[in-house]
């Protein structure tokens, strides 16, 4: 059984208290959690940097461990956080920020992170793709279907070889 439960405009900040609410209705019966996040915490509305790499990063960490104390039988399955395709200026911070997820996600038990970045970029030119994201709100930032098409499989494919393994 497969249960979806998303929160577009969340900030880390409030996905642990989804998590808190979650690990109340879940916690038992989860083999596997995937934690999805995107760049809330980065920018506001008007694309200004809202708190700087290191507040992001720290932010993680506390949302990683509530994450772990919430579900310790589950096994974390991270997801990086996608680049950009209209705001290129901001996908050093966005490498930045999944380098310290992959730390974090190493020094876990029961835990893994999935890399996303090249399945949204051109192969030859490594180029974030357009024809990935939407176009209306906010072009550029979120996937249209063919992106999340792409996404679902790839989560798909490590959420099968977690449960193999496990």
């Amino acid at each position: 059984v497969i249960k979806v439960h998303y929160y577009p405009g969340a900030t880390i900040q409030d996905l642990e208290h989804h998590v808190v609410f979650m690990a109340g209705n879940y916690s038992d019966i989860s083999d596997v959690i995937v934690l999805h996040v995107g760049t809330n915490n980065f920018f506001d509305k008007a694309l200004l940097l809202r708190e700087t790499p290191g507040t992001v990063k720290e932010n993680f960490n506390n949302f990683l461990r509530l994450a772990r104390l919430k579900f310790p039988h589950s096994h974390i399955l991270v997801d990086s956080v996608l680049p950009k395709f209209n705001f290129a200026e901001y996908n050093d911070t966005i490498v930045q920020v999944n380098e310290h997820l992959q730390r974090l996600i190493n020094d876990m038990d029961k835990a893994s992170f999935v890399d996303l970045s090249d399945h949204v970029r051109n192969k030859e030119t490594g180029e974030v793709r357009a024809d990935l994201y939407r176009e209306n709100e906010n072009p550029g930032t979120h996937l249209n279907s063919s992106g999340k098409e792409i996404l679902a499989n790839v989560l798909a494919e490590h959420i099968n070889d977690v449960i193999k393994v496990e």
